[in-house]
């Protein structure tokens, strides 16, 4: 059975009578560990590869001349620049995790002089990311809507503005995470030199527990619930978009299939998304109801553990966008045959000659022994 209270910041506490511990069996020790091949092995491994799978897949994108025109290009360009520079950032930022390994104190150091920027720059990324999905989605669904007059909309007549403008915005907005907050040097017990990461004053404390709250429920619940609301609108528009264009316009078919492809190409993105938001939305909704899930209660490993695996999910979504749009298309996929494989068929033609000098040369020998064996005979 449970208590509900009203708590004095305005949370919903549901206290159990009984203390059974978190609602899921993870301790302290095994968050740890899980942290530690987190920040240590999975984090990189992905970055490297979000780095490579987007920097491949902006070649292809740039050497596809007939998609410069297209809006599409714009979003993808974004979307793919937006989540390289954030696999840079974290790469980056994630190297006192490993040298922590060897040396704390120096790891200390980079990590909480390196934490303010870290953290802005990762924020702007995903929220930038979330903008450009926002939008993807709604030119989607105008294009099938208004198949005949949707490149009049604003939105496909001012794309890069929008998107500028919207980054603009963001990196404005977000400007009190590295203002808020300075390293603070202090003496252990050891008698050695440590940083911590501190609020600059008392105003900023109070501001920041409001700013991050907002800042939290608009990264994490409202992009994507607006994504999510859009996108519920496509598949319908998608059915009377097919409808319209074999009753009506007869469109061709080419153009039939492009608005086809790119359509399940976005939803396909946006729902990866949305199912890699889902943990931290979980995690922050615990901790809006019960204060022992919160970042500072008796349970707040439970909630680091949600931001975690989120983490690693989001990571992953950098890697997987780009596999979903440069596999998803076949132009896109000869593409890369083009780039990646090349020394395969040139490896395939070294060897067929070789193994046809190897049986040319075989044939003649023993038709030499054949000549031999007859004349010896004779």
């Amino acid at each position: 059975m449970e208590v509900s209270t009203l708590t004095s910041n305005g949370k919903f506490n549901f206290q159990p009578q009984s203390d059974d511990g978190p609602f899921i069996p993870v301790t302290v020790e095994m968050y740890e560990r899980f942290l530690f091949v987190v920040k240590v092995i999975i984090i990189p491994a992905l970055c490297i590869l979000g780095m490579v799978g987007n920097g491949v897949g902006l070649v292809v994108l740039r050497q596809d001349s007939r998609l410069h025109s297209h809006n599409f290009h714009v979003y993808m360009c974004g979307l793919m620049l937006s989540h390289m520079a954030a696999s840079v950032t974290n790469l980056l930022f994630g190297i006192p995790n490993i040298i922590n390994i060897y040396d704390y104190y120096m790891a200390n150091f980079l990590l909480q002089n390196m934490r303010p920027i870290a953290i802005y720059l990762t924020k702007l990324f995903d929220n930038f990311a979330a903008c450009i999905l926002l939008m993807m989605s709604a030119e989607r669904l105008m294009s099938l809507l208004q198949p005949l007059t949707f490149r009049n909309t604003w939105v496909l007549k001012f794309s890069r503005i929008i998107l500028l403008v919207g980054f603009l915005l963001i990196s404005v907005v977000l400007l009190p995470f590295p203002l808020c907050c300075s390293p603070l040097k202090f003496v252990n017990s050891e008698n050695k030199t440590e940083y911590r990461f501190a609020e600059r004053s008392l105003f900023w404390k109070d501001f920041m527990n409001q700013f991050v709250f907002i800042a939290s429920i608009v990264q994490y619940f409202i992009f994507p619930l607006c994504i999510l609301f859009v996108n519920c609108g496509i598949p319908i528009a998608f059915y009377r978009y097919n409808k319209l264009c074999i009753v009506t316009i007869h469109a061709d078919v080419q153009r039939s299939q492009q608005q086809s492809k790119l359509t399940i190409l976005v939803v396909c993105i946006v729902v990866l998304y949305l199912v890699m938001s889902i943990p931290n939305m979980f995690g922050l909704t615990l901790d809006f109801f019960n204060d022992e899930y919160s970042f500072s209660g008796r349970y707040a490993h439970i909630f680091y553990f949600f931001g975690c695996i989120t983490t690693v999910l989001t990571h992953l979504n950098y890697a997987c966008d780009c596999m979903i749009y440069i596999f998803s298309i076949r132009r896109f996929r000869r593409r890369i045959q083009e780039l990646c494989c090349k020394h395969c068929f040139s490896l395939s033609s070294a060897t067929q000659g070789t193994s046809m000098t190897i049986k040319h040369t075989g044939i003649s020998t023993v038709s030499g022994i054949s000549s031999d064996n007859l004349s010896t005979n004779k």
